[in-house]
């Protein structure tokens, strides 16, 4: 495996060199096709948050993330057409609480949810996020209804990486499907592949561990 490491650039709105040095070094990486995986590490503003002119350049530069993020999985989605995508919007795990995604990113949002939508793709509907303490569950309101009204279907998911996680916090998965308008939930058979059950059939295991 081929790795490319981009280590404290360092860049921010009162050093316009190394915006420019920054950009040629992202072109020369994506210009590479036998790379695996590219990593930037360290600090991406010189000043963080310490210089009030360099928020905004922080936020544009957040807001090109989400953006790059969105597109290239509308473009996973219709090259691989996976029976479920999970965690949509892990991109915003980090945010803060009450965040929202801007309309200029809900714009390439409806777009992935349209290229799921297209073929019978499902959506997951992810506890992991409000499990380990990064707000909502996966994906956020907003974007869980918009994919409600445009019909796509929706399943659980609890993302456990261990048997003392399967099924914890469910209830927050169901729950997010009926705030968004859902009525059913998808789920896989081995005789018949994919089936709906009524959302009000679906509750946590009485004293077990999805709550």
């Amino acid at each position: 495996m081929k790795i490319a490491v981009l280590s404290d650039p360092h860049i921010g709105s009162s050093n316009p060199v190394f915006v420019p040095n920054w950009n040629k070094a992202v072109a020369a990486v994506n210009a590479r096709d036998d790379l695996d995986l590219a990593v930037v590490l360290g600090d991406l503003t010189l000043y963080g948050s310490e210089k009030a002119e360099d928020l905004p350049f922080g936020a544009r530069a957040l807001e090109a993330l989400r953006l790059t993020y969105f597109r290239a999985l509308t473009e996973m989605v219709e090259g691989l057409k996976p029976d479920v995508v999970a965690h949509m919007d892990l991109v915003r795990k980090f945010e803060p609480e009450g965040f929202t995604f801007s309309q200029r990113v809900m714009s390439e949002i409806d777009r992935a949810l349209e290229a799921i939508r297209s073929y019978g793709g499902i959506l997951d509907i992810n506890c992991a996020a409000f499990r380990n303490g990064y707000g909502p569950v996966y994906p956020l309101p907003q974007v869980l209804e918009r994919a409600h009204r445009m019909g796509v279907r929706v399943t659980l998911g609890d993302d456990s990486h261990g048997v003392d996680t399967v099924g914890v916090s469910l209830a927050k998965s169901v729950q997010a499907a009926a705030n968004a308008g859902y009525d059913s939930i998808a789920y896989l058979t081995r005789a018949d592949g994919w089936r709906d059950a009524p959302l009000g059939q679906i509750a946590p295991i009485t004293g077990g561990a999805s709550q």
